[in-house]
Protein backbone atom coordinates (compact mmCIF):
# COMPACT_ATOMS: atom_id res chain seq x y z
CA UNK A 1 0.00 0.00 0.00
CA UNK A 2 1.22 3.47 -0.94
CA UNK A 3 2.39 5.92 2.16
CA UNK A 4 2.80 9.65 2.58
CA UNK A 5 4.80 12.38 3.88
CA UNK A 6 2.76 15.67 4.59
CA UNK A 7 4.30 18.60 4.73
CA UNK A 8 2.49 21.85 6.07
CA UNK A 9 2.81 25.37 6.89
CA UNK A 10 5.28 25.39 3.46
CA UNK A 11 5.21 27.54 -0.06
CA UNK A 12 6.52 28.37 -3.03
CA UNK A 13 6.05 31.63 -3.28
CA UNK A 14 7.95 33.11 -0.27
CA UNK A 15 11.57 32.16 -0.91
CA UNK A 16 12.33 31.40 2.58
CA UNK A 17 9.15 29.21 3.01
CA UNK A 18 10.40 27.82 -0.52
CA UNK A 19 13.64 26.81 1.00
CA UNK A 20 12.44 25.27 4.05
CA UNK A 21 10.07 23.65 1.71
CA UNK A 22 13.20 21.96 -0.48
CA UNK A 23 15.06 20.93 2.30
CA UNK A 24 12.16 19.29 4.17
CA UNK A 25 11.45 17.52 0.39
CA UNK A 26 14.69 16.32 0.81
CA UNK A 27 15.35 14.87 4.10
CA UNK A 28 12.01 13.12 3.97
CA UNK A 29 12.80 11.62 0.72
CA UNK A 30 15.93 10.32 2.35
CA UNK A 31 14.24 8.98 5.15
CA UNK A 32 11.43 7.71 3.34
CA UNK A 33 12.41 6.93 -0.55
CA UNK A 34 9.20 4.83 -1.46
CA UNK A 35 6.54 7.41 0.04
CA UNK A 36 5.05 10.44 -2.11
CA UNK A 37 5.66 13.33 -0.46
CA UNK A 38 2.93 15.60 -0.48
CA UNK A 39 3.27 19.31 0.14
CA UNK A 40 -0.35 21.18 1.31
CA UNK A 41 -0.29 24.57 -0.49
CA UNK A 42 -3.70 25.86 -1.93
CA UNK A 43 -1.64 28.69 -3.17
CA UNK A 44 0.62 26.24 -4.88
CA UNK A 45 -1.97 24.16 -6.00
CA UNK A 46 -3.43 26.85 -7.82
CA UNK A 47 -0.06 27.01 -10.20
CA UNK A 48 -0.35 25.50 -13.49
CA UNK A 49 0.02 22.20 -14.06
CA UNK A 50 3.22 23.06 -16.14
CA UNK A 51 4.72 24.80 -12.93
CA UNK A 52 4.08 21.95 -10.94
CA UNK A 53 5.20 19.33 -13.70
CA UNK A 54 8.42 20.76 -12.73
CA UNK A 55 8.72 19.30 -9.00
CA UNK A 56 9.17 15.92 -7.78
CA UNK A 57 6.72 16.06 -4.93
CA UNK A 58 3.25 16.33 -5.27
CA UNK A 59 1.04 19.80 -4.16
CA UNK A 60 -2.23 19.27 -2.89
CA UNK A 61 -4.47 21.87 -1.43
CA UNK A 62 -5.73 21.96 2.26
CA UNK A 63 -8.42 23.89 4.22
CA UNK A 64 -8.41 24.09 7.94
CA UNK A 65 -12.33 23.64 7.24
CA UNK A 66 -12.18 20.04 6.29
CA UNK A 67 -10.48 19.31 9.45
CA UNK A 68 -13.62 19.08 11.02
CA UNK A 69 -14.64 16.16 8.83
CA UNK A 70 -11.01 14.62 9.47
CA UNK A 71 -10.50 14.73 13.15
CA UNK A 72 -14.73 12.81 13.86
CA UNK A 73 -15.22 11.85 17.02
CA UNK A 74 -17.32 13.87 19.67
CA UNK A 75 -15.08 16.77 19.94
CA UNK A 76 -17.53 19.18 20.71
CA UNK A 77 -15.20 22.47 21.27
CA UNK A 78 -13.46 22.03 18.49
CA UNK A 79 -16.84 21.17 16.29
CA UNK A 80 -18.20 24.98 17.68
CA UNK A 81 -15.22 26.73 16.28
CA UNK A 82 -16.68 26.50 12.81
CA UNK A 83 -17.95 29.87 12.64
CA UNK A 84 -14.19 31.08 12.93
CA UNK A 85 -13.16 29.19 9.69
CA UNK A 86 -14.77 29.90 6.46
CA UNK A 87 -15.67 27.00 4.85
CA UNK A 88 -14.85 25.99 1.50
CA UNK A 89 -17.63 25.86 -1.48
CA UNK A 90 -18.88 22.12 -1.88
CA UNK A 91 -17.65 22.11 -5.12
CA UNK A 92 -14.47 23.92 -4.85
CA UNK A 93 -11.75 21.32 -4.56
CA UNK A 94 -13.72 18.88 -3.03
CA UNK A 95 -12.31 15.64 -4.82
CA UNK A 96 -9.04 16.57 -3.06
CA UNK A 97 -10.19 16.84 0.06
CA UNK A 98 -11.47 13.45 -0.52
CA UNK A 99 -7.96 12.14 -1.23
CA UNK A 100 -6.32 13.88 1.42
CA UNK A 101 -8.90 12.08 3.60
CA UNK A 102 -8.43 8.49 1.83
CA UNK A 103 -4.03 9.79 2.75
CA UNK A 104 -4.59 10.54 5.74
CA UNK A 105 -4.84 6.80 7.04
CA UNK A 106 -1.34 5.98 5.25
CA UNK A 107 0.46 9.04 6.48
CA UNK A 108 3.64 7.76 7.79
CA UNK A 109 5.22 11.34 9.09
CA UNK A 110 4.35 14.64 9.06
CA UNK A 111 6.46 17.33 9.39
CA UNK A 112 5.13 21.36 9.67
CA UNK A 113 8.03 24.41 8.57
CA UNK A 114 5.09 27.08 9.16
CA UNK A 115 8.12 29.74 10.05
CA UNK A 116 5.71 31.87 12.12
CA UNK A 117 2.21 30.80 13.24
CA UNK A 118 1.27 30.29 16.72
CA UNK A 119 1.10 33.85 18.23
CA UNK A 120 -1.71 36.15 19.11
CA UNK A 121 -0.08 38.80 17.01
CA UNK A 122 -1.83 37.75 13.86
CA UNK A 123 -4.80 36.65 13.21
CA UNK A 124 -6.83 33.98 14.62
CA UNK A 125 -7.20 31.32 12.02
CA UNK A 126 -3.49 31.82 11.62
CA UNK A 127 -3.10 30.04 15.18
CA UNK A 128 -6.30 27.84 14.38
CA UNK A 129 -4.76 26.16 11.56
CA UNK A 130 -1.55 25.36 12.81
CA UNK A 131 -3.45 23.94 16.06
CA UNK A 132 -5.80 22.30 13.84
CA UNK A 133 -3.11 20.46 11.60
CA UNK A 134 -2.47 19.09 14.63
CA UNK A 135 -4.80 17.63 15.88
CA UNK A 136 -5.40 16.11 12.94
CA UNK A 137 -2.22 14.08 13.11
CA UNK A 138 -3.14 13.21 16.58
CA UNK A 139 -6.37 11.85 15.52
CA UNK A 140 -4.70 9.42 12.37
CA UNK A 141 -1.58 8.61 15.29
CA UNK A 142 0.43 10.07 12.62
CA UNK A 143 4.50 11.30 13.37
CA UNK A 144 4.36 14.54 13.91
CA UNK A 145 7.56 17.16 13.88
CA UNK A 146 7.18 21.16 14.01
CA UNK A 147 10.13 22.15 12.56
CA UNK A 148 12.05 25.38 13.99
CA UNK A 149 10.11 28.10 13.84
CA UNK A 150 8.95 31.28 16.15
CA UNK A 151 6.22 31.10 18.88
CA UNK A 152 4.23 33.58 20.70
CA UNK A 153 3.08 35.72 22.27
CA UNK A 154 -0.05 34.23 23.16
CA UNK A 155 -2.01 36.58 24.77
CA UNK A 156 -5.18 35.88 23.35
CA UNK A 157 -8.02 38.13 24.00
CA UNK A 158 -12.13 37.44 24.77
CA UNK A 159 -13.42 33.37 23.88
CA UNK A 160 -10.08 33.49 21.88
CA UNK A 161 -8.06 32.87 25.02
CA UNK A 162 -10.58 30.22 26.25
CA UNK A 163 -10.36 28.03 22.76
CA UNK A 164 -6.63 28.49 22.11
CA UNK A 165 -5.83 27.55 25.78
CA UNK A 166 -7.87 24.50 25.36
CA UNK A 167 -6.52 23.73 21.85
CA UNK A 168 -3.14 24.49 23.11
CA UNK A 169 -3.24 21.88 25.93
CA UNK A 170 -5.03 19.66 23.57
CA UNK A 171 -2.54 19.52 20.58
CA UNK A 172 1.34 20.79 21.39
CA UNK A 173 2.43 17.92 23.57
CA UNK A 174 1.30 15.62 20.90
CA UNK A 175 4.20 16.14 18.09
CA UNK A 176 7.99 13.99 19.27
CA UNK A 177 9.24 17.27 18.46
CA UNK A 178 8.93 20.69 18.77
CA UNK A 179 11.83 22.91 17.52
CA UNK A 180 11.98 26.61 18.48
CA UNK A 181 14.33 28.93 16.64
CA UNK A 182 14.33 31.16 19.43
CA UNK A 183 14.60 31.27 23.27
CA UNK A 184 11.67 33.76 23.78
CA UNK A 185 9.93 31.49 21.98
CA UNK A 186 11.28 28.28 24.03
CA UNK A 187 10.91 29.49 27.17
CA UNK A 188 7.06 30.75 26.41
CA UNK A 189 6.44 26.73 25.62
CA UNK A 190 8.54 25.39 28.31
CA UNK A 191 7.77 27.48 31.22
CA UNK A 192 4.70 29.48 30.37
CA UNK A 193 2.89 25.60 28.65
CA UNK A 194 5.03 23.46 30.17
CA UNK A 195 5.25 21.54 27.84
CA UNK A 196 8.62 18.37 27.62
CA UNK A 197 8.78 17.87 23.87
CA UNK A 198 10.35 21.16 22.93
CA UNK A 199 14.03 21.89 21.54
CA UNK A 200 15.70 24.69 21.25
CA UNK A 201 17.69 25.01 17.50
CA UNK A 202 18.50 26.90 15.04
CA UNK A 203 16.90 27.60 11.82
CA UNK A 204 16.76 25.27 9.57
CA UNK A 205 18.17 26.57 6.72
CA UNK A 206 21.56 27.85 8.42
CA UNK A 207 21.84 23.91 9.77
CA UNK A 208 21.04 22.44 6.23
CA UNK A 209 24.34 21.80 4.24
CA UNK A 210 23.33 20.34 1.35
CA UNK A 211 20.26 19.56 -0.68
CA UNK A 212 20.12 16.71 -3.51
CA UNK A 213 18.57 18.39 -6.16
CA UNK A 214 17.23 15.66 -7.93
CA UNK A 215 14.63 15.07 -4.98
CA UNK A 216 13.48 18.41 -5.60
CA UNK A 217 13.55 18.68 -9.40
CA UNK A 218 11.91 16.19 -12.17
CA UNK A 219 14.36 17.95 -14.20
CA UNK A 220 17.62 20.06 -12.30
CA UNK A 221 17.09 23.50 -13.67
CA UNK A 222 20.40 25.75 -14.74
CA UNK A 223 20.65 28.59 -12.41
CA UNK A 224 21.83 32.01 -13.16
CA UNK A 225 25.53 32.53 -11.55
CA UNK A 226 26.03 36.25 -11.85
CA UNK A 227 29.62 36.21 -12.59
CA UNK A 228 29.63 39.54 -13.66
CA UNK A 229 28.44 41.14 -10.43
CA UNK A 230 30.60 42.61 -8.34
CA UNK A 231 30.97 46.05 -6.06
CA UNK A 232 27.57 45.80 -5.09
CA UNK A 233 25.04 45.38 -2.23
CA UNK A 234 21.51 43.75 -2.34
CA UNK A 235 18.29 45.45 -0.59
CA UNK A 236 15.33 43.09 0.27
CA UNK A 237 12.04 45.23 1.96
CA UNK A 238 9.75 43.51 3.68
CA UNK A 239 5.93 44.92 3.38
CA UNK A 240 5.98 43.94 6.89
CA UNK A 241 7.76 46.36 7.91
CA UNK A 242 5.23 48.77 7.00
CA UNK A 243 2.20 47.51 9.17
CA UNK A 244 4.33 48.14 12.36
CA UNK A 245 5.73 51.60 11.51
CA UNK A 246 5.47 54.91 9.69
CA UNK A 247 5.67 54.10 6.26
CA UNK A 248 7.32 57.41 5.22
CA UNK A 249 10.08 56.81 7.82
CA UNK A 250 10.80 52.89 6.71
CA UNK A 251 11.27 54.03 3.18
CA UNK A 252 13.25 57.23 4.17
CA UNK A 253 15.77 54.19 5.93
CA UNK A 254 15.85 52.03 2.76
CA UNK A 255 16.33 55.52 0.88
CA UNK A 256 18.77 56.82 3.24
CA UNK A 257 20.97 53.59 3.30
CA UNK A 258 20.95 53.15 -0.56
CA UNK A 259 22.25 56.96 -0.91
CA UNK A 260 25.15 56.04 1.41
CA UNK A 261 25.97 52.97 -0.73
CA UNK A 262 25.69 54.71 -3.85
CA UNK A 263 27.91 57.28 -2.43
CA UNK A 264 30.87 55.13 -2.05
CA UNK A 265 31.00 53.89 -5.65
CA UNK A 266 28.49 50.29 -5.30
CA UNK A 267 25.99 49.20 -7.51
CA UNK A 268 22.63 48.41 -5.53
CA UNK A 269 20.64 45.65 -6.50
CA UNK A 270 16.79 45.40 -5.56
CA UNK A 271 15.34 41.90 -4.72
CA UNK A 272 12.07 40.29 -3.69
CA UNK A 273 11.80 37.37 -1.70
CA UNK A 274 8.42 37.02 -1.17
CA UNK A 275 5.77 37.78 -4.10
CA UNK A 276 4.18 39.70 -1.61
CA UNK A 277 7.02 42.52 -1.64
CA UNK A 278 6.80 43.40 -5.32
CA UNK A 279 5.34 46.37 -4.86
CA UNK A 280 7.89 47.81 -2.30
CA UNK A 281 10.68 47.23 -4.51
CA UNK A 282 8.67 48.95 -7.04
CA UNK A 283 8.37 52.02 -5.20
CA UNK A 284 11.94 52.31 -3.58
CA UNK A 285 13.20 51.88 -7.16
CA UNK A 286 10.78 55.01 -7.90
CA UNK A 287 12.98 56.73 -5.52
CA UNK A 288 16.16 55.82 -7.41
CA UNK A 289 14.19 55.67 -11.73
CA UNK A 290 16.55 57.82 -13.59
CA UNK A 291 19.76 55.67 -11.83
CA UNK A 292 20.77 53.42 -13.58
CA UNK A 293 23.19 51.87 -10.75
CA UNK A 294 20.08 50.68 -8.47
CA UNK A 295 18.73 47.93 -10.58
CA UNK A 296 15.53 46.17 -9.87
CA UNK A 297 15.25 42.53 -10.55
CA UNK A 298 11.45 42.32 -10.97
CA UNK A 299 11.32 38.57 -11.27
CA UNK A 300 10.68 35.69 -9.35
CA UNK A 301 13.43 33.80 -8.70
CA UNK A 302 13.97 30.94 -6.64
CA UNK A 303 16.18 30.37 -3.50
CA UNK A 304 18.75 28.72 -4.88
CA UNK A 305 19.10 31.77 -7.61
CA UNK A 306 19.42 33.89 -4.78
CA UNK A 307 21.79 31.97 -2.73
CA UNK A 308 23.91 32.55 -6.27
CA UNK A 309 23.23 36.03 -6.52
CA UNK A 310 23.88 37.43 -2.99
CA UNK A 311 27.36 35.36 -2.54
CA UNK A 312 28.24 38.00 -4.72
CA UNK A 313 27.13 41.01 -3.10
CA UNK A 314 29.52 42.72 -0.53
CA UNK A 315 26.65 42.68 2.24
CA UNK A 316 22.73 43.47 2.41
CA UNK A 317 20.50 45.06 3.18
CA UNK A 318 17.56 42.69 4.50
CA UNK A 319 14.27 43.32 6.13
CA UNK A 320 13.21 39.11 5.28
CA UNK A 321 14.17 36.95 7.74
CA UNK A 322 15.21 34.28 5.50
CA UNK A 323 16.97 37.40 3.33
CA UNK A 324 19.30 37.24 6.30
CA UNK A 325 20.06 33.63 6.87
CA UNK A 326 20.85 33.46 3.00
CA UNK A 327 23.11 36.07 3.18
CA UNK A 328 24.72 34.29 6.29
CA UNK A 329 24.89 30.86 4.99
CA UNK A 330 26.96 32.36 2.17
CA UNK A 331 29.10 34.54 4.59
CA UNK A 332 27.80 37.59 3.88
CA UNK A 333 27.22 39.89 6.44
CA UNK A 334 23.76 42.04 6.57
CA UNK A 335 22.01 45.19 7.89
CA UNK A 336 18.93 43.87 9.30
CA UNK A 337 15.93 46.42 9.20
CA UNK A 338 13.07 44.16 10.69
CA UNK A 339 10.11 44.10 12.86
CA UNK A 340 10.56 40.56 15.45
CA UNK A 341 12.44 39.35 18.02
CA UNK A 342 14.13 36.53 15.50
CA UNK A 343 15.89 39.39 14.00
CA UNK A 344 17.79 40.40 16.89
CA UNK A 345 18.12 36.59 18.16
CA UNK A 346 19.40 35.85 14.99
CA UNK A 347 22.51 38.60 14.83
CA UNK A 348 23.40 38.15 18.68
CA UNK A 349 23.93 34.59 17.32
CA UNK A 350 26.40 35.61 14.53
CA UNK A 351 28.09 38.39 16.47
CA UNK A 352 26.63 40.81 14.40
CA UNK A 353 24.26 42.98 16.57
CA UNK A 354 25.89 46.30 15.77
CA UNK A 355 23.96 46.02 12.21
CA UNK A 356 20.37 45.79 13.57
CA UNK A 357 17.34 48.25 13.57
CA UNK A 358 14.06 47.76 14.49
CA UNK A 359 11.14 49.72 12.66
CA UNK A 360 9.29 49.10 16.12
CA UNK A 361 11.62 51.54 17.91
CA UNK A 362 12.81 55.22 16.32
CA UNK A 363 14.97 54.19 13.40
CA UNK A 364 18.19 56.60 13.65
CA UNK A 365 19.19 57.51 10.42
CA UNK A 366 22.96 58.43 12.09
CA UNK A 367 23.59 54.97 13.44
CA UNK A 368 21.89 53.57 10.33
CA UNK A 369 24.16 55.28 8.26
CA UNK A 370 27.12 54.70 10.42
CA UNK A 371 25.91 50.26 10.02
CA UNK A 372 26.77 51.40 6.36
CA UNK A 373 29.50 52.95 6.19
CA UNK A 374 31.00 50.65 8.80
CA UNK A 375 30.01 47.27 6.76
CA UNK A 376 31.24 48.96 3.39
CA UNK A 377 34.66 49.29 4.89
CA UNK A 378 34.86 46.18 7.16
CA UNK A 379 32.56 43.51 4.77
CA UNK A 380 35.62 41.25 4.90
CA UNK A 381 36.43 40.88 8.23
CA UNK A 382 32.85 40.26 9.06
CA UNK A 383 32.26 37.58 6.43
CA UNK A 384 34.86 35.74 8.23
CA UNK A 385 33.51 36.11 11.64
CA UNK A 386 29.69 34.85 9.66
CA UNK A 387 31.34 31.58 8.65
CA UNK A 388 33.28 30.76 11.55
CA UNK A 389 30.07 30.84 13.55
CA UNK A 390 28.30 29.08 10.68
CA UNK A 391 30.57 26.22 11.06
CA UNK A 392 29.30 25.71 14.66
CA UNK A 393 25.52 26.13 13.53
CA UNK A 394 26.13 23.29 10.69
CA UNK A 395 27.53 20.71 13.29
CA UNK A 396 24.67 20.74 15.49
CA UNK A 397 22.11 18.29 15.65
CA UNK A 398 20.16 16.97 12.72
CA UNK A 399 16.69 18.43 12.96
CA UNK A 400 15.25 14.91 11.14
CA UNK A 401 16.56 12.69 13.49
CA UNK A 402 12.98 11.77 15.00
CA UNK A 403 12.08 10.46 11.46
Amino acid sequence: MKKYVFISGGELFNKGAQAMTFIAVDQMKRRFPDAEIVLLSTSDYKRSEEDKSHYNFTILPFSTGWIYDYVGGALGTVYSLKNMVKKPSKDKFSTEKETIGRMLNDVVAWIDISGYALSSQFASNRSLDFLLRILTAKRHNIKMAIMPQSFGPFAYEGKNKYLFDYLMKKTLPYPVRIYAREQEGYDLLTKERKLQNVERTYDMVLMNKELNLKNIYTEVPDFPTYEDVESAIGVVPNEENFKRADNEEVYAAYKYAIDTALEHGRKVYLLRHSQNDQQVCLDIKNMFKDNEAVILLDRDISSLEFDNLVEKLDFVIGSRFHSIVHSYKNHVPCIAIGWATKYHELLKLFNQYDYIFDVREDLDKDKLNAAVVKLLNNYQEESQVIGEKLVEVQNSTNLFKVF
